[in-house]
């Protein structure tokens, strides 16, 4: 893991203490990271906790570190042989650059029996790095999503997994669910933004965020699916869900995207 670098400080991949499993450091990393920058703060006295509640919330900073400490996954770490070619001419040298063409595919975890091997060979390197377990440990308690968001996850998760372990949420932020078209987007974030002075909200969307009426600012951002685990929100907006992929993996990332949410979410369909 190289150097995470840019205008807030420095932090390599060496920070987390040795040993520790590439997802677990990056918990780790990420505290020191903002711990680094509380220390570099000049700009007077604050409350104890306000710089670094703000700079926990600054999608930019999320945004970078997400891209430079990915979650690692063994079935994207191999489905990415079948997408990136540059991967696959790194881990096959002796394929030439018409086979490696030959071996992409539109669906990277599309998988086949041929796959099972390499699928099996990246679980075990993982595992040889501290990534032992591939079962979340069992949490029954909730205590950050709301308990209409979770009413609405559930459902999701439980369709594909139904015996999966869904935490009970223990608070309610008194805001149902609201479903709605795509072209409400704009107006549900200037309301949301104009009614409230603190706070952020986050679009989860496939599209990038060029294609819809939407600006990215220091409370509103617009990520992947794949980028918000970890992170929460105010107020959460999915674009098109159903989008995210099929599958379980998709179920997955549609059940993640919607428990980002800390008080409101909100799910929009195309028309």
């Amino acid at each position: 893991m190289g150097a995470l670098k840019g205008p807030y400080g420095a932090i390599d991949g060496k920070s987390g203490h040795p040993g520790t499993p590439h997802n677990e450091a990056r918990d780790e990393v990420w505290e020191e990271l903002l711990t680094i920058m509380e220390d570099k703060h000049d700009g007077g006295d604050l409350p104890e906790g306000v710089l670094r509640r703000a700079l926990a919330r600054n999608a930019e900073l999320v945004e970078a570190f997400s891209r430079a400490w990915p979650p690692l996954n063994y079935s994207a770490l191999v489905g990415d042989l079948w997408r990136v070619p540059a991967y696959l001419r790194l881990c096959a040298p002796w394929l030439s650059p018409d086979e490696v063409q030959k071996l992409q595919r539109q669906d990277p975890h599309a998988w086949t029996t041929s796959d099972l091997p390499l699928l099996d060979a990246a679980r075990q390197r993982l595992e040889r790095v501290g990534l032992t377990n591939v079962n979340l440990a069992s949490l029954s308690i909730n205590y950050r999503t709301p308990e209409e968001v979770m009413a609405e996850a559930e459902p999701v998760i439980r369709a594909v997994v139904p015996d999966a372990n869904v935490p009970t949420s223990i608070r309610s932020s008194g805001l149902p669910v609201v479903h709605g078209s795509t072209l409400q987007l704009g107006s549900i974030l200037d309301t949301w933004l104009a009614e409230h002075d603190d706070g952020t909200a986050c679009v989860i969307s496939t599209t990038d965020a060029g294609h819809g009426p939407f600006l990215a600012t220091s409370r509103a951002r617009w990520l992947s699916p794949e980028l918000v685990k970890g992170l929460e929100f105010d107020l959460v907006v999915l674009v098109d869900p159903e989008g995210f992929g099929p599958g379980i993996e998709g179920a997955v990332d549609r059940y993640v995207a919607m428990t980002r949410a800390t008080r409101q979410l909100v799910i929009l369909t195309s028309p």
